[in-house]
């Protein structure tokens, strides 16, 4: 569900639903955040690669 902002107008809408990363708030101090969740979400998703690639080698392995 859609919370509505009367004060949008119609091409901020087409930006926020365009945008990959939409900041809401007035400070600037949110965009190293969001670069440093982006980096720490990053090292996540190769371990996970790397581990699902490891499993999958030693199922091959053992078969």
């Amino acid at each position: 569900m859609r919370c509505w902002n009367y004060h949008e107008g119609l091409g901020s809408d087409a930006a926020v639903e365009a945008a990959d990363v939409v900041i809401m708030a007035d400070a600037p101090s949110k965009v190293a955040e969001g670069i440093r969740i982006g980096k720490k979400t990053q090292k996540i998703v190769w371990e996970n690669i790397i581990f699902a690639l490891t499993v999958k080698s030693a199922f091959l392995t053992l078969s």
